[in-house]
């Protein structure tokens, strides 16, 4: 299983009942959660199943790299979230409330209140999930070091007495002895 489905698996806890679901709007969470990075990506996960929707744009290279929810292309972002819903018999739906606008949350609740679904807009499903990003697998770890090393190559730089420093022109920094 790889670290998406992981991620997902372990978000799903939150889910308390099968009537309950996740909303993912925020750019970094939809990248957390699929490895898909782009400017428009909405997730939802319910308790058995997670489901990626992105438009025509985004729909053959979201096929290629997401594989930890079902991709689906909408034309109605909102029409395709009720029909999941519906077909799921949801009706409470969890949200990052620190991402969404005033106005996308109203249009939110607009659209669900026709399949008398109900939005739970708190910073609850927010602050789990950044607990959840803080602890960081082996993998994650490994990445992290690779990126550090790389960036002190970048600014591993040589100052007037021809000895290797990091920083910028030798101002504050530190002599490397190795």
């Amino acid at each position: 299983m790889n670290q998406y489905f992981e991620r997902i698996k372990k978000v799903r806890k939150l889910i308390s009942s099968d009537n309950e679901a996740l909303l993912i709007s925020s750019n970094a969470n939809v990248y957390y959660f699929t490895g898909f990075n782009n400017s428009e990506g909405t997730v939802l996960i319910t308790r058995d199943k997670a489901y990626m929707f992105v438009d025509f744009r985004y729909i053959e290279t979201a096929k290629n790299v997401v594989n930890s929810c079902e991709v689906i292309m909408y034309n109605s972002l909102l029409e395709e979230i009720n029909l999941i819903l519906s077909e799921n018999k949801i009706d409470k739906i969890y949200i990052e409330s620190k991402n969404l606008t005033v106005y996308k949350l109203n249009n939110l609740k607009k659209s669900l209140a026709k399949i008398n679904a109900n939005v739970v807009s708190n910073e609850v499903l927010d602050n789990k999930i950044e607990n959840l990003r803080v602890i960081k697998s082996t993998l994650e770890i490994e990445y992290i070091q690779k990126a550090q090393e790389i960036t002190e190559k970048a600014y591993k730089v040589k100052d007037n007495d021809n000895r290797f420093v990091y920083g910028h022109h030798g101002q504050n920094s530190e002599y490397i002895t190795s």
